[in-house]
């Protein structure tokens, strides 16, 4: 997966009910340094914890490392990774996401409904910071791209927060690509 996704394309409600949310309860400057619609690496971003039916945080997207950010951790090998021991699981949802081919054209991958990504976060230097985890393309998207991000489904939520058990929600998204790449 590379290195951008859409928060809110200001047709989802329940992206926008979680906005409100964030803009009632947290902090103002908090809120406002908040990426709300093209997410980059190093951005604060919205994450779903277990802290019940709507819990949230808020935390920074990517992990540093070595003098680089790490954004992505592979669904495959993050258990065994040092760099991710320690961590938590966490969702992060989202509108869509981005990919760039490999003759440099921006695709966007969206769905009717919001779309979960499996996440995993940890405190580093004081502050929360989350990766999103990547799993093989399905075949559609792998033209594009070989990665794209492990989707949970509601119905997974618990599971994957509560004990860091992936049941991925693989049915493809809808692909087009992006006007000003």
């Amino acid at each position: 997966m590379c290195g951008r996704y859409r928060f809110y394309d200001h047709s989802n409600p329940d992206i926008a009910k979680l906005i409100d949310k964030a803009r009632e309860t947290l902090p103002p400057m908090t809120f406002q340094e908040l990426s709300l619609e093209e997410v980059f690496p190093g951005s604060l971003i919205l994450v779903r914890l277990f802290q019940g039916k709507d819990g949230f945080s808020v935390c920074r997207w990517g992990f540093p490392f070595k003098g680089k950010l790490i954004i992505n951790a592979r669904s495959e090998t993050w258990k065994d990774t040092p760099l991710f021991r320690g961590t938590h699981p966490c969702i992060i949802p989202a509108s869509g996401y981005y990919e760039w081919s490999s003759g440099h054209r921006k695709y966007s991958f969206t769905d009717r409904d919001t779309i979960f990504m499996a996440g995993l976060m940890k405190k580093i230097d004081g502050e929360w910071r989350a990766v999103i985890l990547t799993e093989d393309a399905s075949p559609k998207h792998a033209e594009i791209h070989g990665r794209q991000p492990v989707r949970i489904a509601k119905e997974q939520f618990d599971a994957w927060l509560r004990s860091g058990i992936l049941m991925p929600d693989r049915h493809d998204l809808n692909i087009a690509e992006e006007e000003n790449a």
